[in-house]
């Protein structure tokens, strides 16, 4: 009975040891590297059923002067609340992965392009106050794209970030206008 005990024992820490692993530590979303072992399933699945996937690439605004500004641990609280955010308004059989620092990653399965683009927009335009953060309101910029059957995945990201990258170009210029920022002479 040692022995079953001990193999138990271990397998459970090996389990534990496993989760962590595939965990990012702050936010408790899955990371990135678990997001490699993932991507490989779902492509062989969409290729096998026909079905679309999708990624939305998420950037939280204005995250480094809030952390500049209000210090690294509200930096933490509103990485955590947008993760908390994101999982909260996805599907069950999406995920949502820490991509790095304030970028997010949402895999939609079984989600086409207009799915995808309508899913980016509702995230974006519904993030809810964040407390802790006043007078520096992260927004929330997201990209989208659908996975094209013989496409490289590379590519499918690359396009999800190009849109985010014009997103975030474009409400930066917004805030611009709304707070009279006279740029530079």
């Amino acid at each position: 009975t040692d022995r079953v005990a001990m193999e138990d024992a271990l397998r459970a820490a090996n389990r534990r040891l496993a989760e962590q692993a595939s965990r990012d530590r702050l936010t408790g979303l899955y990371n990135r590297h678990y997001f490699n072992d993932v991507i490989r399933r779902e492509l062989a699945r969409s290729r096998r059923h026909g079905v679309a996937i999708s990624v939305l690439l998420v950037d939280v605004d204005r995250f480094k002067q809030i952390n500049d500004i209000r210090g690294h641990q509200v930096g933490d609280e509103v990485l955590q609340f947008v993760a908390n955010y994101l999982t909260a308004c996805v599907r069950e059989s999406d995920l949502v992965f820490r991509w790095g620092g304030d970028e997010f990653l949402v895999l939609l399965t079984q989600a086409d392009e207009a799915s995808a683009a309508q899913k980016a927009e509702e995230l974006s335009r519904n993030l809810p106050h964040i407390p802790g953060a006043e007078h520096l309101q992260p927004t929330l910029s997201v990209g989208w794209a659908t996975h094209r059957p013989k496409a490289e995945f590379p590519r499918t990201l690359a396009e999800a970030d190009a849109r985010m990258y014009e997103r975030k170009l474009s409400r930066k210029k917004e805030r611009e206008a709304q707070e009279g920022d006279p740029g530079c002479p």
